[in-house]
């Protein structure tokens, strides 16, 4: 009975191994991996940076824009004033004349 028991035992150990060497692999495997997913984060971190900086910008020419927009209202709000003030003194020279 011995001899089964021993080599139960060897087979045992060279699983054991098998299994060592797998797992030292799987290491070495899981720290590319672990180097990749690091790659990969920071390239995403500078797409990120990249998106908040593009949107600052948009949202500065938007309000370029709207200051812009408001002294146009403005002008036109003068201009129509001032329009206004011509017809009425047009309308007093032809009733003058």
């Amino acid at each position: 009975m011995a001899p089964f028991f021993i080599r139960g035992r060897f087979h045992h150990n060279n699983k054991l191994k098998i299994a060592r060497k797998h797992k030292r692999g799987g290491m070495k495997n899981m720290q590319e991996r672990f180097e990749k997913l690091r790659a990969e984060m920071e390239e995403i971190s500078v797409e990120q940076q990249n998106i908040r900086d593009g949107q600052r910008q948009v949202r500065e020419n938007f309000e370029v824009i709207e200051t812009e927009c408001e002294e146009l209202k403005r002008e036109t709000r003068i201009i129509i004033q001032q329009s206004a003030r011509t017809q009425i003194k047009l309308a007093l020279m032809f009733q003058i004349l």
